[in-house]
């Protein structure tokens, strides 16, 4: 019985963290000529609940192992303390030698934001999200003239507006939840009659 409400437990929290800590949606594209840099101000993360959270923000790639993505972007700030009911931004920022090689084509890598929290006892539950990020590079400066108005810094779309991407994930928790709920009133339920058959 302890273990199916420490279960309960874990689960409801895990759904509330996941409707708490979210994300807009949208890709952040940069467009970068070889021998220069470019950066954007991301309007990412938003912080629902009633306190601070602090997150963990690192570049990478889908794939293990080493990560050329990590050679050419970089992100700023590293940590984020986001306050209640509030969004947070981040400054993405790409840098092309101007030795680089074309043949290897564009850049595509992720940004994380990673938040970890005790739920219960030993317990520990981590959060985290992925943002894509494509880094387009041009060696012709006209066609990188054309494309830089779209890459300074500009407030949030209304698709950025959306914080939809753990929606998903967050009814599936609530519904575990539920499940686990109901099969702990039907166990108790179950033990109360084996108890009332033993005293006859």
């Amino acid at each position: 019985m302890k273990k199916i409400f420490r279960l309960l437990f874990c689960l409801l929290a895990i759904s509330s963290l996941a409707f708490s800590f979210q994300q807009f949606a949208g890709t952040i594209n940069l467009d970068v000529r070889n021998g220069s840099s470019s950066s954007t101000n991301y309007n990412w993360l938003l912080n629902d609940e009633p306190e601070p959270i602090t997150v963990e923000v690192y570049t990478g790639c889908d794939e293990a192992g080493p990560c050329a993505f990590n050679n050419f972007v970089t992100v700023s700030p590293t940590t984020l303390t986001i306050p209640p009911s509030s969004e947070a931004s981040v400054l993405v920022t790409a840098t092309i030698p101007s030795n680089y090689n074309f043949a290897e084509g564009n850049i595509t890598g992720n940004l994380y934001a990673r938040k970890q929290q005790a739920a219960s006892g030993q317990v520990s539950i981590q959060l985290q999200m992925s943002k894509r990020v494509n880094v387009n590079v041009y060696e012709d400066a006209a066609i990188l003239l054309k494309n830089e108005t779209n890459a300074t810094t500009a407030p949030p779309t209304a698709q950025q507006q959306t914080p939809i991407d753990l929606i998903p994930f967050a009814i599936i928790l609530t519904l575990l939840a539920i499940i686990a709920f109901l099969a702990t009133k039907t166990l108790f339920k179950h033990e109360q009659a084996e108890k009332k058959q033993a005293k006859k």
